[in-house]
């Protein structure tokens, strides 16, 4: 399901946006379908719950990289 994984800590200062995020959690998926399964799954969701509580906001975002 999912191939990699990793956790990465903002560095720097903030820039004219203002605050930066936290951190941010990186998934690579083979397929959409895969990408899919993984969002849908209930161990996920319930994970995702239980985190909800203990952020401010979050950011959700799917993209292609362009060497895959």
């Amino acid at each position: 399901m999912i191939r990699s994984w990793e956790l990465g800590a903002h560095i720097g200062e903030p820039n004219a946006n203002g605050d930066p995020w936290d951190g941010a959690l990186i998934t690579d998926f083979d397929s959409w379908e895969d990408l899919a399964a993984y969002s849908d799954d209930p161990f996920h969701n319930e994970i995702v719950q239980q985190l909800l509580p203990l952020v401010r906001s979050r950011a959700v975002v799917d993209f292609v990289r362009k060497d895959a």
